[in-house]
């Protein structure tokens, strides 16, 4: 956990990279990536393993109930196919889900309550929605940001590329 916000050039600097937009880290995943706040107030995830990065969320509130209710990783709706294919979306998510859950409790086991009691408990605590249809409340707000202009970039001078986006 981050205790105070770093700002955007320290932290890309120590990959080697450069933004056009600024902003402060504020959180890490663990796994080589980042949450910042940029400068226009949005919010981005760069992925320094994987070399990608991109706009997912306008509030803090916002990305909670993304990572809230996608039980499976949110990532794994990061296909423009599913801005033109509703019904692809509707039935990734049903399988998406459902693994999502069946992981967390392979995972976890016993020693954490059920997914859907966890998760109620959570919402309740931090004042967020559990929404049912995450593809029409919360998936829709995140292909909002994920389109939005202008695009965050990352690019790694050790290569000269650019990371890719989040939204393939």
């Amino acid at each position: 956990m981050i205790e105070q916000l770093i700002p955007l050039s320290s932290y890309c600097e120590e990959y080697n990279c450069t933004f056009n937009i600024d902003g402060a880290v504020f959180a890490e995943d663990g796994c080589g990536g980042c949450y910042a706040l940029l400068e226009d107030g949005d919010i981005v995830r760069i992925d320094y393993a994987e070399g990608e990065c991109g706009r997912v969320a306008e509030t803090l509130k916002d990305l909670l109930e993304l990572q809230l209710n996608c039980a499976c990783a949110w990532q794994n709706y990061m296909r423009k196919k599913y801005i033109d294919d509703s019904f692809l979306l509707e039935k990734d998510i049903v399988e998406f889900e459902a693994e999502g859950r069946n992981n967390f409790k392979n995972v976890y086991g016993d020693d954490m309550p059920e997914y859907n009691k966890l998760q109620k408990e959570i919402a309740e605590r931090l004042h967020l929605k559990i929404y049912h249809e995450i593809d029409k409340n919360v998936l829709t707000k995140l292909y909002k940001m994920a389109t939005k202009q202008p695009s965050f970039l990352v690019k790694n001078m050790t290569d000269n590329e650019f990371f890719h986006e989040l939204m393939y």
